[in-house]
């Protein structure tokens, strides 16, 4: 895939996990509901992607790291049972701050953790932009 189609989907997951937080807050549902769409989502979104991929059969890869996959999901669990409370609280409080907060900071966190762990190169204007991200987050929770 080039950059610009890969900008493209950027843009469309950016959108999307932008507007659809704030248009669940207006289903005055509880969190409990709103992770369990948020599982349905991801589960349909897999069928999906399973379906169109053409990778064959239903079984799981030989290579498959069971451990790791375990990890990282509870760690998305952990992301959902503290996200749907942040979607509930932006109804009652009529702001998107704390929304706002937790998708900045995934995007610091996803660098940070690229450079730690995936050995990404650190570059100076990617630094910059995390600086400037954090800034903004300290910003954004000022009144």
């Amino acid at each position: 895939m080039n950059n610009l189609t890969l900008f493209f989907f950027s843009f469309v997951a950016g959108s999307a996990f932008g507007i659809w937080p704030n248009i669940a807050a207006q289903a005055k549902i509880t969190s409990s509901w709103l992770i369990l769409i948020m599982g349905i989502a991801l589960f349909c979104t897999g069928v999906i992607v399973k379906l169109f991929s053409g990778s064959g059969a239903w079984q799981l890869p030989h290579y498959l790291d069971l451990r790791t996959v375990a990890i990282a999901c509870a760690i998305n669990c952990v992301g959902y049972l503290a996200y749907g409370p942040l979607v509930m609280a932006s109804k009652q409080l009529g702001t998107t701050t704390f929304i706002v907060i937790a998708v900045a900071l995934s995007v610091a966190i996803t660098y940070l953790y690229g450079v730690a762990f995936l050995k990404e190169p650190v570059s100076t204007p990617k630094m910059c932009g995390i600086i400037i991200i954090l800034a903004g987050i300290v910003l954004v929770k000022m009144k």
